[in-house]
């Protein structure tokens, strides 16, 4: 593994909180650990790897080979180990569970910030057209996000009651990031 706690976590915090700012919009690469050889996966590696830590959990959907890399990351973060529904972050990578959102633990009107946020690291074929509204957009736009349409859908019905709902940073297969924050994506 290469990664630095201190460079590469900001780096990775911060391509975060652009990915998020500026909703649906590829961003800039997240530094990529080298725990696993598809950029993609990688990627979500080191965005899990720059937000977590032991007051923390994380779940994963996708599979043994994600499992795996859920608990090196639960490892090297001190984050405990959780059921999607319990989970401040999930993992999922090819064969998840395309209705995920909906189990994810998406807070309350009183407490938004108990939802969890969805870290995708997606097939490459994976990409769907989706309007966006809300705040960081000037209007609606419609933009290509690496996410099918059952996972699109499933993510409007998770975030249909604001301000409670699921944040999703996806990655690319390049290794960059998308943010779609629950205030744009919802039913």
């Amino acid at each position: 593994m290469t990664w630095d706690e201190v460079h590469d976590s900001r780096a990775g915090f911060r391509a975060c909180l652009e990915a998020l700012s500026r909703p649906g919009t590829a961003v800039a690469e997240v530094p990529r650990p080298r725990l696993r050889d598809d950029p993609a996966t990688d990627a979500a590696a080191g965005v899990l790897l720059s937000l977590l830590d032991s007051g923390l959990a994380l779940a994963c959907s996708g599979g043994p080979a994600l499992d795996a890399l859920g608990s090196t990351l639960r490892e090297l973060t001190g984050a405990a180990a959780a059921d999607v529904g319990e989970a401040d972050f999930v993992l999922a990578g090819p064969g998840r569970d395309p209705a995920l959102a909906t189990r994810a633990r998406r807070g309350s009107a009183l407490a938004p910030d108990r939802g969890a946020t969805l870290v995708v690291a997606p097939c490459p074929d994976e990409r769907c057209a989706v309007e966006l509204r809300g705040p960081g957009l000037a209007g609606a736009v419609t933009v290509d996000v690496p996410l099918g349409r059952t996972e699109v859908a499933a993510l409007r019905l998770a975030n249909a009651r604001p301000p409670a709902g699921v944040d999703v940073l996806a990655t690319t297969s390049g290794g960059a990031l998308v943010g779609l924050p629950r205030s744009v994506l919802g039913g």
